[in-house]
């Protein structure tokens, strides 16, 4: 959710872009020269990654590689880092998009920023959100093999 700001002026140039070309044949033109909507979102393209899961990879931000993390996914839980304004049947839908295993249970747990100095300047590091997903029985996630 960080560069969402940005991908505002990018698909809007890319709109404009694409309104300003000659209507296809076919295409209803609307008020000012404009393609019809449909017409514009069949021909932006986005990559095959993106199409197929969606907001999945915006939920999710890492998987935690700790010790404790690593502990608990000998009982079937699994640790992720995930974006601070996600709930708990996002990050269900995302892990089950991304790597295909279902999920029985989601917690989440909010963590506040540390508050840092460097040298003479005070800070504070951004907040973030962890997220332990409890998988079905049987299924397992190859996280953790190196710790």
């Amino acid at each position: 959710m960080k560069f969402d700001f940005f991908k505002r002026f990018i698909r809007k140039e890319r709109e404009a872009s694409l309104t300003a070309k000659a209507p296809a044949k076919g295409a209803v033109s609307l008020a000012g020269g404009q393609v019809a909507a449909e017409k514009i979102a069949a021909t932006v393209k986005e990559p095959a990654l993106f199409r197929a899961t969606g907001d999945a990879y915006r939920a999710l931000v890492a998987p935690l590689n700790t010790e404790k993390a690593a502990a608990l996914a000998s009982q079937g839980k699994y640790v992720f880092s995930v974006d601070t304004s996600v709930n708990k049947v996002t990050v269900k839908k995302a892990v089950e998009k991304v790597y295909g295993v279902k999920v029985r249970s989601v917690n989440l747990l909010n963590y506040g920023g540390k508050a840092v100095s460097y040298g003479r300047y005070r800070g504070q590091r951004r907040d973030w959100r962890k997220a332990i997903v409890t998988l079905a029985k049987g299924q397992r996630l190859d996280l953790y093999k190196s710790v």
